[in-house]
């Protein structure tokens, strides 16, 4: 991938980024604060996977300001997931007060990121592209063997999305057609099971909710546990059993 078409991938999700977060700023829409994570996750796939082509230095560093923001955001995002799953009304006022006091700070952390990042930025072989989803998805398969807590089930997750964020980038590039509805469907399962984790029965909340809760994290963790199964294999070809389930979806 030449030089000339990483910079312009960059830059126009960067553009979205700020987009997202001065609309927050302004309309105080959940929406526009989750596309802003959205697009910080976008840039951060794209500088993960430069970093293993060996003609890069290391890029996620100069992305740290931005990551201050993204996890301050992050509080006040599970503030709101929280509330919402829970059915309670509880505060997310401080969130909210925290991330706008910032807004100066986080201006300038992101006018003071871009030119460093956007310097650093060369061109990717195609080897490197390749050797990184290679190595990826063999890490993700070798993990979810040996599963033996959330954190490291949540960052399977994590992995999973900077393939599928970089994917359109770099699918011509890939020598096998990587499953992305397969793996788009593993990925929400887990984001919908670690929702619930964020949202622990409270003391507060009423027993039928705290049971639907308890029931629904049970499921989940059962489609986790179908959709792992062969993940290497089933993330590299059209996985048959996901077809045949979404066949029934669309009769």
């Amino acid at each position: 991938m030449k030089r000339k078409k990483a910079v312009k991938y960059f830059d126009k999700e960067w553009n979205a980024m700020k987009k997202w977060l001065k609309s927050y700023w302004k309309n105080e829409d959940q929406q526009d604060l989750h596309k802003f994570r959205i697009q910080v996750k976008k840039l951060r796939a794209f500088l993960t996977m430069s970093e293993h082509s060996r003609d890069h230095s290391k890029l996620l560093p100069y992305f740290k300001p931005v990551k201050k923001i993204f996890k301050c955001a992050g509080e006040l995002r599970n503030s709101h997931i929280k509330q919402l799953l829970s059915q309670t009304e509880q505060p997310a006022e401080n969130a909210v007060r925290n991330f706008h006091s910032q807004k100066g700070k986080f201006r300038k952390y992101i006018k003071k990121t871009y030119p460093r990042l956007v310097s650093k930025i060369k061109s990717i072989k195609n080897a490197a592209v390749e050797k990184f989803y290679e190595s990826q998805l063999r890490l993700i398969a070798d993990s979810f063997l040996m599963l033996n807590s959330d954190e490291q089930l949540h960052d399977c997750r994590k992995r999973i999305k900077v393939l599928l964020y970089n994917h359109k980038l770099v699918h011509n590039l890939l020598p096998f057609q990587l499953n992305t509805e397969y793996l788009d469907q593993l990925q929400e399962t887990i984001g919908k099971w670690h929702d619930q984790l964020l949202a622990l029965p409270d003391p507060d909340m009423d027993v039928s909710a705290i049971s639907t809760m308890n029931e629904e994290q049970l499921q989940l963790k059962a489609d986790i546990d179908q959709l792992t199964q062969n993940f290497y294999q089933r993330s590299t070809s059209q996985d048959p059993a996901f077809l045949k389930i979404k066949s029934k979806v669309l009769i």
